[in-house]
């Protein structure tokens, strides 16, 4: 009845020619609605069904350093925001531990000059100072001041360590505070990209001991994670969780204060020991290990050398920056996906980065293989959409993962790594002329081909096809992954099962590989077995995705078989995989370009 009379009213306003307004919510009436059943089914259904990346504002301009599974997002001002509903933080282990570090200047926040993160573990920030008021209220002109901020990622120690340095530039001493101010919300990644609003364990009240600030979670996944910050010199007073430092500096001297962050996470029924310890060492010293590491990395590459400075400089900096997004998981290094949502082990990304490095580090791609080949779909689990052969899509181990609210702590929700897996060995073993891995992996090898066989072609047709058994599967389970990324010319979304013109490429190429490997380790029924199957693929591909009108392959084909005739850059797979006749190649190059 309630409802009746307002809709009455809002009538009788329009009726008058007035704008019906709705009334503003309370803030209290906000948050009942963020936290209300529907509110929540449907962030997970944006996040993890639709592949939306995140719900929180932008972090375009950040500054991002990493160290395997260690990683800093800075925002461009310096700072971590001291609020909630962005992405900045560091990170561990798909735990954002601090989510809020804010430095400033007698109250007030100083002035970016200048920032870097070349070096890839490291960012360095170069600022000055607005006008300040000193202690004893005289004012600090603005740009009288030199800071140097230096952050460094220990991932051995796994610890941020950073160096505040402040130069007086002026010709008079000047004395003012310095305060520090953190945040630590221990929030899965899953939550910070806005899944859920709220962690599913318990924190504890922050405590300063021994001028250290310490800050504990209790994960519903029975991990204990701790953030210990300790600084040199102590802060001189302390407050919940700000430190403050009075700086003193005479005309032309310095002043430095060091801050060591160090994450820790460890079963709950741990034996206790002290925490966070590490080894005391000069920013100095730290950088030059990490350099040392680096350039040996750098090392084990082919050398690209060319009369072109140019080109050698953007070439070792693609590669400093693909040494990046290098992770481990036990003893094995892959390539993550991405910086900052995906810093995972992603079975498409990781294979094709190793692939895309096979001419420079084949090693890589060799450990890449036999992680993934340990994870292998053995059983059908709807839920993970995993099935005997399949190789996975994404495997997370936050605490969210790991207490089974959602089924990432392995997922097989995508069509195309498994083909890629194969690609990926036939290549390795073409690129170093080696049949060890290929026959320390030919179990893994058949069961990813038993897979596009059978379970991946559930109506016998031929085409590798996806459609999620998951509730919270992705909808669209190829790169294009986002909700509305498959659709038809008229606009409407592709129905499935959906055959993706990439993935039939990935096929061809993958079983043409294999049947190489087979060949030359003298298996020649197997190898034409396999060589017979891609011919068929590929005569029945230029069949049923050219796109006569269109001059270009179809997007895919949706249910019954139905082109999705659009004109899109997918295509471009299938040229490099080989699939496509030389004439429809020409011409879909053509329509690309």
């Amino acid at each position: 009845p309630g409802a009746g009379r307002r809709e009455q009213s809002r009538a009788k306003a329009t009726s008058a020619g007035l704008a019906a307004r709705p009334r503003p919510q309370s803030a209290r009436a906000q948050e009942k609605a963020r936290q209300s059943p529907h509110a929540q089914r449907e962030r997970r259904h944006r996040v993890l069904t639709k592949g939306h990346p995140a719900m929180v504002d932008s972090i375009a301009g950040a500054i991002t350093v990493k160290s395997l599974d260690l990683y800093y997002v800075i925002a461009a001002d310096a700072q971590i925001p001291v609020s909630d509903g962005h992405g900045f933080g560091l990170y561990f282990h798909d735990c954002r531990f601090i989510g809020g570090y804010r430095m400033t200047l007698a109250g007030l926040a100083p002035v970016v000059l200048a920032s870097t993160a070349q070096k890839g573990y490291a960012a360095l920030f170069e600022l000055t100072n607005p006008d300040l008021r000193s202690n004893k209220d005289r004012l600090i002109p603005k740009d009288e001041l030199g800071i140097r901020w230096e952050r460094i990622l220990d991932a051995g120690q796994t610890c941020v360590r950073e160096v505040l340095t402040i130069q007086n530039l002026g010709h008079e001493a000047h004395d003012f505070p310095v305060t520090l101010q953190f945040g630590a919300g221990f929030e899965d990644i899953f939550n910070v990209r806005g899944l859920v609003e709220q962690n599913l364990g318990r924190a504890e009240r922050p405590v300063w001991r021994d001028g250290r600030l310490h800050f504990a979670y209790h994960g519903a996944d029975r991990l204990r994670r701790t953030a210990t910050i300790a600084f040199s010199p102590r802060p001189d007073a302390t407050h919940k969780t700000v430190a403050e430092f009075r700086i003193d500096v005479p005309a032309g001297a310095t002043r430095t204060i060091a801050v060591t962050i160090a994450l820790e996470e460890q079963p709950e029924d741990a034996e206790a020991r002290q925490l966070a310890q590490r080894p005391a060492t000069t920013l100095d010293g730290v950088a030059g290990k990490l350099r040392t590491n680096s350039e040996e990395w750098l090392e084990q590459h082919t050398k690209l050398d060319s009369d072109s400075p140019l080109l050698n400089s953007i070439m070792e900096r693609s590669l400093r920056d693909v040494a990046t997004l290098r992770s481990e998981l036990g003893s094995r290094e892959y390539f993550a996906a991405g910086v900052p949502w995906f810093v995972a082990l992603f079975g498409r990304d990781s294979l094709i980065v190793a692939l895309e490095m096979l001419a420079f580090q084949p090693e890589i791609a060799a450990q890449t293989l036999r992680l993934l080949a340990s994870y292998q779909g053995s059983r059908t689990d709807r839920w993970r959409e995993e099935q005997p052969g399949k190789i996975l899509h994404e495997l997370r181990v936050g605490e969210l993962a790991r207490a089974g609210d959602i089924p990432h702590a392995r997922f097989y929700g995508t069509v195309d790594a498994t083909p890629l897996f194969l690609l990926l060995l036939g290549r390795h073993a073409a690129w170093t002329g080696d049949l060890d891995l290929f026959r320390e992996l030919q179990a893994p090898v058949e069961k990813a081909l038993d897979w596009i066989a059978k379970a991946g072609d559930d109506h016998g047709e031929g085409y590798l096809k996806y459609r999620s058994s998951s509730t919270e599967g992705l909808a669209n389970q190829g790169w294009k992954d986002s909700g509305d990324a498959i659709v038809r010319a008229d606009g409407g979304l592709a129905r499935p099962p959906i055959a993706l013109v990439e993935v039939q490429g990935y096929v061809f190429a993958a079983k043409q590989a294999i049947a190489d490997l087979y060949e030359r380790s003298g298996e020649a029924g197997r190898a034409r077995q396999l060589r017979h199957e891609a011919d068929t693929l590929r005569r029945r591909f230029n069949r049923d995705f050219w796109c006569e009108e269109q001059g270009i392959f179809a997007l895919a084909l949706e249910a019954r078989s139905r082109p999705v005739a659009v004109v899109s850059s997918n295509p471009g797979h299938a040229l490099w995989c080989g699939i496509a006749d030389r004439d429809k190649g020409r011409r879909s190059v053509a329509r690309l370009m």
